[in-house]
């Protein structure tokens, strides 16, 4: 079901409103993204990245890949790598998480690559910052498929 979830979540995103994307991204890009994380993505974020780069639509933003160099140029906010690795710099985060989206109420939500499910896709978690590190609230779905399209179909009941 992991991967079927994705597919649907792609197909129906371009539904939503304001929705954009940052656009297709070549495969040196994410692995030059695999190599600064420390580790490799799954098939889900390997095809989300190439796919799109990033993904906005009305009042949902997914961090991506916006700046291909991956400069550090303090500006992190939708930088899945830059504000993942910021954050590892201070201490924050552990060095498993990719950052994926602010959440409205003030968490992040990241991709928790020490939690993986059967399909090798890791859980996507809810956290929140205590002054010092972010932590561990909840898991909010099993992948980024799963994730994507409880999104997607929210935003499309609303429209």
């Amino acid at each position: 079901m992991s991967k079927t979830s994705f597919d649907r979540a792609i197909k129906l995103v371009k539904k939503c409103d304001d929705y954009c994307c940052g656009g297709k991204k070549p495969k040196k890009v994410v692995e030059r993204a695999q190599q600064l994380l420390g580790f490799s993505l799954s098939q889900q974020e390997t095809e989300y990245l190439t796919k799109f780069g990033y993904i906005e639509f009305f009042g949902v933003e997914l961090y991506g890949i916006i700046n291909e160099e991956f400069e550090d140029d303090g500006e992190y906010e939708g930088c899945m790598v830059e504000w993942t690795l910021n954050e590892r710099k201070t201490g924050s985060i552990s060095d498993k998480w990719v950052a994926l989206k602010f959440d409205d109420d003030g968490g992040m939500v990241f991709l928790d690559h020490s939690d993986i499910n059967d399909n090798g896709e890791p859980k996507v978690i809810l956290s929140e910052f205590d002054g010092q590190m972010y932590k561990k609230i909840e898991i909010l779905a099993d992948d980024l498929g799963e994730y994507l399209l409880e999104l997607v179909e929210e935003q499309l009941d609303e429209q």
